[in-house]
Parts: C-alpha cells; structure tokens; sequence
C-alpha cells in the first residue's frame, strides 16, 4: 500500500513541475511580446519625431528676426 502513495505522490509532483513550466514559459512568453511591442512603439515614436520635424524644418530653423522679416514683407500696405 506503500508503495501506490509512493507511486501517487511521484505522479502528482511530475503533474505540479508539469504545470508550473506551462506557467513560467507562458510568462515569459508574454515577457518577451511586451519587450518588442515596446520597441516597436519607441521606434515608431522616433520616426514620428523626425517626420515631424523634417515638416516643420522652416520653423524650426527660423528665428525671431526672420519671421518679423516675414511678416513684415507679407503684411505691409503696398505704396
């Protein structure tokens, strides 16, 4: 009688380890998914950051006298 509790409890600690790596490769798993979802959004923020100021390059390289030159030109009342 012995030896089926020996038999089960060997039986029931392969069924727990057997769980608990379906567990821990799931987790890591999962792990590495939000690290490259993460990567993935950073580049795409980084790539956005440049195409914006690759739009924006004449603002960005205009200073204060140049766009009261601008205006200046634009808005005056012609003689």
């Amino acid at each position: 009688m012995s030896r089926l509790y020996l038999i089960a409890c060997v039986i029931a600690c392969v069924f727990f380890v057997f769980l608990y790596g379906l567990n821990s490769g799931k987790y890591k798993c999962e792990q590495r998914h939000l690290v490259a979802e993460i990567n993935t959004i950073q580049k795409s923020e980084k790539n956005f950051m440049k195409t914006k100021k690759d739009i924006h390059d004449k603002v960005y390289k205009t200073t204060g006298g140049d766009i009261r030159r601008i205006l200046f030109d634009k808005y005056t009342i012609g003689e």
